[in-house]
């Protein structure tokens, strides 16, 4: 959804997260561990979510339920930590809890925004080599109670492969390579971009067009 120069995609209306694989996989129930997709979509954007609720989803996998799905549990369970830690959560949806909006900031950052955490990332041009990039990376929680401002830490990385920045974003990284080469390629039709799913890099294309065009 375009707001302005920036842009926003969220999730899709009357969508429900479930704990479920790919259906390309053809699992059927009780072929697959809930509590382990649980655990890869906190542990899989490299550290994002607070230590305590790591320890939320070890806590639900090594106990046995109430009548309550998984997920639920866990939705549940990250409201009380977010409230104590001051973040006002009161008009959010169980769902909402465990969902990102992908908010895009002209010109060059964007970035999957949860309810008391963010991670962002700014590409900016290295000098005037048009096959790589310098891509800044924020990883945003909101502070306990109480608890001292901190300084962020400046940690640079020459090449990505020497931090592991969890499943999700490695695998984004390593495709990056792939899409830079098939972009030169002349042998298939111009790129068509998904209307919904990437909608952010549709705007951001429309926009840069504008400032080029002067329209």
């Amino acid at each position: 959804m375009p707001l302005g120069l920036h842009a926003h995609y969220g999730r899709l209306p009357n969508a429900r997260r479930q704990l479920r694989p790919s259906p390309r996989l053809g699992l059927a129930e009780g072929q697959y561990d809930e509590g382990e997709i649980l655990e890869n979509f906190v542990r899989g954007l490299g550290g994002l979510f607070y230590r305590d609720e790591r320890a939320l989803v070890e806590e639900i996998r090594s106990t046995r339920g109430t009548g309550e799905t998984m997920l639920s549990r866990y939705q549940k369970g990250r409201r009380a930590l977010l409230v104590a830690r001051g973040v006002a959560v009161e008009d959010f949806t169980d769902d909402q809890l465990t969902s990102a909006d992908d908010v895009y900031f002209f010109p060059n950052m964007v970035g999957p925004i949860y309810p008391g955490i963010a991670i962002l990332f700014r590409v900016r041009p290295n000098g005037i080599d048009p096959d790589s990039c310098i891509k800044d990376t924020w990883f945003l929680q909101w502070p306990q109670r109480d608890e001292p401002p901190k300084r962020a830490e400046h940690r640079f990385f020459p090449n990505w492969t020497e931090r592991d920045w969890g499943e999700i974003t490695n695998q984004d990284y390593a495709n990056m390579e792939h899409v830079q080469i098939g972009m030169k390629s002349r042998a298939g039709p111009p790129l068509r971009l998904n209307r919904r799913q990437e909608s952010n890099v549709l705007h951001m294309h429309r926009m840069i067009d504008r400032y080029l065009t002067g329209t």
